[in-house]
């Protein structure tokens, strides 16, 4: 269970961190395409993608779970990378959103 807990965390980091390196490349895309580098969507978009990023709090390990909290098993495939991906929602870290204890 707490394997499976950790599994399911991970991967929720590992996909806001592929989705904020996404939109950091897609702006920088953007700008190579003529896109004024002070546009304020591209402003926007970088602090969504800093927002997003674990790395920038790493979280270190998580909590254990609650015995009474049912933890999907980890699948047994990696998920590819998909644009479409939404970002994972967590408890918020006194300093940052990846907390977990």
């Amino acid at each position: 269970m707490v394997t499976a807990h950790r599994d399911q965390i991970l991967r929720q980091q590992v996909a806001a961190w592929l989705l904020a390196e996404d939109i950091r490349s897609y702006c920088a895309d953007l700008v190579n395409a003529g896109m004024r580098i002070d546009d304020p969507w591209l402003a926007w978009a970088h602090t969504y993608a800093d927002d997003l990023d674990p790395l920038a709090d790493p979280p270190g390990i998580p909590s254990d779970p609650p015995s009474s909290v049912a933890v999907p098993t980890p699948r047994q495939q990696h998920v590819g990378r998909t644009a479409s991906a939404a970002p994972p929602c967590q408890p918020s870290h006194p300093n940052r959103r990846w907390y977990h204890g």
